[in-house]
């Protein structure tokens, strides 16, 4: 590693922190558990009306959600013992996959802060995502369709990705978890939970023609801006597509999991920083030992500023098509990604 691209990663990663800090400093005070509160709503609601909450937050994760959300939401000190967990199962999936050093820098990005402040669900989805990787892949991608049935517009190009890569057996477990999560919803909550959930998506979906502040995606940004979002999320959804179909088979553990989480953010209508949380680790590979072409939108998305991150994502993905189909019509040695053989 060159010392220009040295100082240019500790740069980013630095800037990264102090925006973390920064997020603590003005915020923590006000967001602090924001949206674990409505997670909370799973115990404290009687179930019928827990779709029906006119306010500013409504809860939208399906059904499938609950049977993560209620254990913990019934625990004396609820909002730290998800924080500890969070971090924990982060730290030792993403230790084991990708290094000790590369989880701790992750702990630390505006994503990870972030949606600790708020006490979201995305860490402990990306744990699920990396410790899937170290599993026999039926039971891998068992709990790939645990993350997917919990909160599915992070997986939804996973089965594409799957399929590319003609990983069959990954396949028919993510498919496996889905279905195992959707009955086992079903029998303890029950079946008309399923239509409260789909009726207040679709109520949701007239606010997001307005537009998500702070928002990563094409579609989000486009109504916030007031432009239609249909064109936008189809522009994304043809970027996102293009991109795994040529690159899947190229890319493996934690880079393999950044494509996935990338186009399938692309292709939803909206999603946060905190969001990108899966995508970090490959971000900070790839801004310390990936091309110059790689390192760029990574540090656009590590920094996590929204209108940053949103940009990086397009970037890199079309980049990552872009060199996919590149090295693969190459007859001598290309220049490739730091992938694991």
């Amino acid at each position: 590693m060159t010392k220009p691209r040295l100082a240019f990663a500790v740069i980013v990663v630095l800037a990264g922190v102090a925006l973390a800090i920064t997020r603590v400093y003005f915020f923590a005070h006000v967001d602090l558990g924001l949206d674990f509160r409505v997670y909370q709503r799973t115990v404290t609601w009687p179930l019928d009306q827990l779709y029906h909450d006119p306010g500013p937050m409504p809860f939208l994760y399906p059904p499938t959600a609950i049977l993560l959300f209620k254990p913990f939401a019934m625990l004396p000190a609820a909002f730290l013992a998800w924080s500890i967990a969070s971090v924990l199962a982060f730290a030792a999936a993403v230790g084991a996959a990708s290094g000790k050093r590369v989880a701790a820098v992750a702990l630390c990005s505006p994503a990870a802060i972030g949606g600790l402040i708020l006490g979201q669900v995305p860490m402990i989805l990306a744990a699920a995502l990396f410790a899937g990787l170290k599993l026999r892949p039926f039971l891998g991608g068992m709990l790939w369709g645990v993350a997917a049935a919990i909160k599915p517009q992070l997986m939804v190009l996973a089965p594409l990705a799957l399929a590319v890569r003609r990983d069959w057996t990954m396949l028919f477990g993510m498919a496996a978890g889905v279905g195992a999560m959707v009955i086992g919803s079903t029998l303890l909550l029950g079946y008309g939970l399923w239509f409260d959930w789909l009726a207040a998506i679709g109520s949701f979906g007239e606010r997001l023609e307005q537009g998500v502040v702070r928002t990563v995606t094409p579609a989000g940004q486009a109504g916030v801006i007031g432009l239609p979002t249909l064109p936008f999320l189809l522009a994304g959804g043809a970027v996102a597509a293009t991109a795994v179909v040529a690159s899947a088979r190229k890319l493996e553990d934690e880079f393999l999991i950044g494509l996935v989480v990338a186009a399938s953010i692309l292709v939803s209508p909206y999603a946060y920083v905190h969001d990108t949380i899966a995508l970090v680790p490959a971000c900070i590979a790839l801004l310390f030992r990936g091309p110059w072409w790689a390192a760029i939108p990574c540090a656009m998305i590590f920094l996590g500023i929204a209108a940053l991150t949103m940009n990086g994502l397009m970037i890199a993905l079309c980049a990552v098509a872009l060199w996919s189909l590149w090295s693969g019509r190459m007859e001598g040695p290309s220049p490739a990604l730091p992938v694991r053989n």
